[in-house]
């Protein structure tokens, strides 16, 4: 069996991250990953001052763009394991975002044909 793999994003403030944790809690055998709680976590570096959550954006591109790729891989890596472990799998990222006047993809299509989602819910 294979679990159906949903793609949710939204802009900052939608709810993206409150639905999918609702929806997760509502239906059972439902893994939900919250890919900025993901960098989040993976910026943070042992014996440093730890990065707050508004700063994430500020880090050096390539260091953004590294930790991004971190945590599609883990997803990715982890598809199979999922598919005999739930039903359904909820990943939360946005599609874009504005930082300091420039819009950037918040994932990488590599990741995402990879992943091979059967469906994307945006929330407005």
């Amino acid at each position: 069996m294979s679990a159906i793999k949903i793609i949710t994003t939204g802009i900052s403030g939608s709810g993206s991250k409150d639905f999918c944790f609702s929806y997760a809690q509502k239906r059972g055998k439902t893994k939900v990953y919250n890919t900025g709680n993901m960098i989040e976590e993976l910026v943070q570096e042992p014996d440093s001052p730890k990065v707050p959550y508004e700063n994430i954006l500020n880090l050096n591109p390539q260091r953004l763009s590294d930790v991004r790729a971190q945590v599609f891989d883990f997803i990715q890596d982890n598809q199979e394991k999922n598919n005999q472990l739930y039903e359904r799998v909820l990943i939360d990222t946005h599609a874009q975002f504005c930082w300091n006047n420039v819009y950037h993809n918040a994932y990488d299509w590599r990741f995402l044909n990879k992943i091979l989602a059967e469906m994307f819910i945006t929330i407005i």
